[in-house]
């Protein structure tokens, strides 16, 4: 994905629309939904349409083992390796490379949903790989798996989680509404 994709993606998932958010959750079925008279089913490949990221690469979520050599470009030094590697530091300040740290803020903040955004988890390094070339996973169904799982959650909690994912349900809402 090239520096221009990267910018343009987070863009399209920066807006909300909390009254849409909330129709798409509560009619949320398996990935089908009604807003406004209107139904539709949301797949990979709609996630894919509306964000404009093709749906090449691996399909990951959250449930992959990497090694050394997936994760050592993305962190400071030896010493922080060594830390990461025995599980003794976690913080993005501490351990990422400053040119990486604000790509991963924004894929804390737009793909990952994480509560701990200044923790770094084995998933972050798995798609900072994707946004390096290293290694492709499936982006839409990354998104997919996790909005899945984000609406599941809210709807057995009774709540809907206001940081769910609002853009991208933004995004098909509007592509279906057109």
């Amino acid at each position: 994905m090239e520096k221009g994709r990267v910018a343009n993606f987070f863009e399209k998932l920066h807006g909300f629309d909390r009254e849409v958010t909330n129709n798409m959750v509560n009619s949320w079925n398996n990935g089908k939904v009604k807003v406004n008279g209107v139904s539709f089913q949301i797949t990979k490949e709609v996630v894919a349409e509306v964000t404009g990221i093709p749906m090449e690469g691996s399909k990951f979520y959250r449930d992959k083992k990497l090694s050394s050599n997936a994760v050592k470009e993305f962190v400071k030094n030896s010493v922080e390796m060594n830390k990461l590697e025995k599980k003794e530091s976690f913080y993005v300040t501490e351990t990422i490379k400053k040119i990486w740290r604000y790509v991963l803020y924004a894929l804390i903040d737009y793909v990952t949903l994480d509560p701990r955004f200044d923790q770094v988890r084995t998933h972050h390094f798995v798609i900072l790989n994707h946004f390096h070339h290293k290694k492709r996973i499936s982006i839409p169904f990354y998104l997919l798996t996790s909005l899945n799982k984000e609406i599941s959650s809210s709807k057995k909690k009774a709540t809907v989680n206001l940081a769910l994912h609002e853009g991208l349900l933004l995004l098909i809402h509007e592509h279906f509404k057109a």
